[in-house]
């Protein structure tokens, strides 16, 4: 055997048990992680703006394999299916699909199903040939399969989706211990990867071939160049339409992250009536759910937007909807802000409580509580008199008391504060509440 082959050979081996290691550290380096008690959200991608694939129950367990910017990079779970485009695949019989050119398969769209499904489920392409599980097939807007719904394959190169690292928290060794996959490293009796191939033995065993540098097969104009075995999915001419106004949301982060690659062919898979169909579905849902989702339909609106731009009629339909889900959006947002003032007032409130009771008991106060001006008891028809409003925490303010000063005196500069009262006390009957001959005011929360 000429010393040049061997070295080739040995070279190639050496090649592919380096992989092999790479792969193994990499399962090694993976990590267990449990889901929170408020639940996950797994999307197709490491921004909010990725469209949701699955929500996770609190408690699930799941595999991480990175964690980026504040994403987990987890393992796909195994209930969930992929699709494939058609055009990179073929029907062998009503159960099997085999890939025609090399794939990352797509990960499913919650909320709109195949036509809004379009991030790489894998980070690396599977090769062509790989046989895949068939679900159902999915009909396009021609009423021809436009993609096929598979079981994804499992393997060192393993399906992933994205969830905030927020949402998760490491498992306990007992919950490791009852997982099937705490122990990725250890070797399996049934490997899921396909045997390694041998490799292949020279055509001319004295010579050693030359090969020119692989050239581009064509260049087009506008076209990307392709060259064989490079997977060239992404790469798409840019196309020009009008597109509707979009306003600068402030609110949105960015990670320096351009928008994700939209796939020419399916630009236009969204008809009116699948819009409609989608607004339907999302009516129908829970209504966190709902606003959740709202971003999702809000890009595919625009994207069938941009592709019926030739058509006024379809184009100011669809700019309705736009409109719609624009107003639906800022609602949420001020209903949120809402919410969240109320939240706060609800804390604030809480805590004001607990020093009230604190100073209650250790300063002697006869009572504490927030100055109010009384509407009735204004000093005119009848006695000066101001309300003390009860520090309870959240809730409507309940008159505990009523402040009556000298003759002369009045408390307008203290309307508005909590404060601590010493004084002398009569109980009302008849207004069922305590009237104070204040001695000493003790301003304890200023207004």
């Amino acid at each position: 055997m000429p010393a040049r082959f061997v070295r080739s050979l040995s070279f190639s081996l050496a090649l592919a048990a380096s992989t092999l290691l790479s792969v193994r550290a990499n399962a090694q380096a993976t990590r267990v992680a449990v889901v929170k008690e408020a639940g996950a959200v797994m999307r197709a991608g490491d921004m909010p703006r990725f469209y949701r694939v699955a929500d996770l129950a609190p408690g699930s367990i799941v595999r991480v394999l990175d964690e980026v910017d504040g994403w987990a990079q987890v393992v796909y779970p195994e209930s969930l299916n992929a699709y494939v485009e058609a055009s990179k695949s073929r029907k062998v019989d009503d159960r099997t699909i085999e890939l025609t050119d090399a794939s990352s398969l797509l990960a499913p769209s919650a909320l709109l199903g195949a036509s809004g499904s379009w991030c790489a489920l894998y980070a690396q392409p599977l090769p062509a040939g790989t046989r895949l599980e068939l679900v159902e097939e999915a009909i396009g807007i021609d009423q021809k399969v436009s993609k096929y719904l598979v079981k994804p394959p499992r393997g060192t190169n393993p399906p992933r989706g994205f969830v905030r690292a927020e949402e998760l928290r490491p498992a306990t060794p007992e919950e490791v211990a009852r997982t099937p996959f705490a122990t990725p490293a250890q070797p399996q009796e049934k490997p899921e990867e396909k045997p390694a191939q041998p490799l292949p033995a020279p055509t001319t065993p004295n010579a050693v071939p030359t090969t020119p540098p692989e050239q581009p097969t064509s260049v087009t104009p506008g076209q990307p160049a392709t060259y064989p075995g490079v997977d060239n999915s992404l790469l798409r001419p840019m196309e020009f339409g009008v597109l509707p106004d979009v306003k600068p949301d402030p609110n949105l982060a960015t990670n320096g992250q351009g928008a994700p690659p939209v796939p020419a062919g399916d630009v236009t898979t969204l008809t009116i009536n699948q819009l409609n169909q989608a607004f339907e579905d999302m009516r129908a849902l829970p209504q966190d759910k709902v606003d959740a989702g709202l971003e999702e339909l809000l890009a595919e609106c625009r994207r069938s937007a941009a592709a019926v731009s030739s058509e006024p009629e379809l184009f100011n339909a669809i700019n309705q909807r736009i409109e719609w889900i624009n107003l639906r959006i800022k609602l949420r947002d001020e209903r949120r802000a809402i919410q969240q003032t109320i939240d706060q007032a609800d804390a604030r409130s809480n805590e004001l409580a607990a020093k009230v009771q604190q100073w209650q008991s250790s300063r002697g106060y006869i009572l504490v509580g927030r100055v109010a001006p009384s509407t009735l008891y204004d000093g005119r028809r009848l006695p000066l008199m101001y309300r003390v409003e009860s520090v309870d925490g959240p809730g409507f303010a309940r008159t505990i008391g009523y402040l009556r000063p000298e003759e002369g005196r009045n408390f307008d500069d203290q309307i508005g504060a909590v404060v601590g009262v010493v004084g002398k006390t009569i109980y009302d009957d008849v207004l069922g509440v305590r009237i104070i001959k204040p001695e000493r005011l003790d301003a304890l929360d200023p207004r």
